[in-house]
């Protein structure tokens, strides 16, 4: 299903706001009259909580984002921002959070009105690598279709056991780097380069890798990290096409290649070493994202 809206709130912009009148709140949608109360019966402590609760709400869920300066009906309401960072509105609310929302704020868009100051504020929540996430004041929210509900007992529940199986997924991931990164510096002959036998792809095992990445499905709720998910994917792809490229080669369906075997085998020797190196950059960058704890060299 494609997302009636840009999800990087970076690509936000004057022409998304005035579509927002065809978008009713969703699952994965709030509107805000503004980033600030403007009832004056309730303290600002009151409307902070309110904040908090629909951005760890989101947090629970699946993501999504709050846009401040929009009717419920989707009709701009441009406001006036504060004279300090605005972001600071947003993480002041949920610094007591446990733990505290990944949340991106852009720069606030100008909307042209009879106030040129005045802007909109779209905020991206993530979905939670951990969860459940509490407010300050120990409560659990999700999102459910077009508002916060408090959590019961069995959604509870539900969430530790995901949380559980997403940590031991975490932990086969951190074990498989581990493995790869003894295999590529320890005492494995498959990374060589003056070696005149054939690559030993068996003991980079690959395969068990890719299976691990696609078991930890959480890591593509945040598009900097699935970024660099799909790049391992297409580093992992190189390496087994270059595999399929030397078992070719020894079963006899490539017979023109222009060098003697000894010098095949140290070509692709080389290009494996090189694909390897490219692989472990990529793995370096996911660990420092998600904070793995493994053996890469990670500065």
């Amino acid at each position: 299903m494609t997302q009636p809206f840009p999800i990087d709130v970076d690509d936000w912009d004057t022409e998304t706001v005035d579509s927002l009148n065809e978008q009713p709140e969703s699952q994965k949608l709030e509107y805000k009259f503004s980033l600030f109360s403007t009832d004056e019966n309730q303290s600002k402590q009151d409307w902070h909580d309110k904040i908090e609760r629909e951005i760890t709400a989101f947090a629970n869920a699946n993501g999504g984002i709050i846009v401040f300066g929009v009717t419920d009906d989707g009709e701009p309401a441009p406001f006036e921002p504060p004279e300090h960072d605005i972001s600071l509105s947003i993480t002041r609310i949920i610094q007591n959070s446990n733990p505290v929302p990944d949340i991106a704020v852009p720069n606030p868009i100008a909307y042209p009105d009879t106030s040129s100051s005045r802007v909109i504020l779209p905020v991206r929540i993530y979905e939670a690598s951990r969860k459940p996430v509490l407010t300050s004041d120990s409560a659990i929210y999700m999102r459910i279709n077009d508002s916060k509900e408090p959590m019961s007992r069995e959604q509870i529940e539900s969430l530790f056991v995901e949380r559980d199986r997403r940590q031991q997924s975490v932990r086969q991931l951190e074990m498989e780097i581990n493995r790869l990164y003894d295999s590529i510096n320890g005492t494995s002959t498959a990374l060589r380069v003056h070696s005149d036998t054939p690559p030993d792809f068996h003991e980079l095992n690959i395969e068990s890798l890719k299976q691990v990445l696609r078991d930890n499905t959480h890591l593509y709720s945040k598009q900097s990290t699935k970024d660099v998910v799909d790049r391992i994917f297409d580093r992992i792809r190189d390496i087994e096409s270059r595999e399929v490229f030397v078992g070719r080669y020894y079963g006899g369906v490539i017979d023109d290649y222009p060098q003697t075997e000894q010098k095949f085998n140290r070509d692709q020797r080389q290009k494996l070493k090189e694909e390897v190196e490219l692989l472990e950059g990529d793995l370096e960058e996911l660990a420092q994202l998600e904070g793995l704890d493994v053996k890469l060299d990670i500065s």
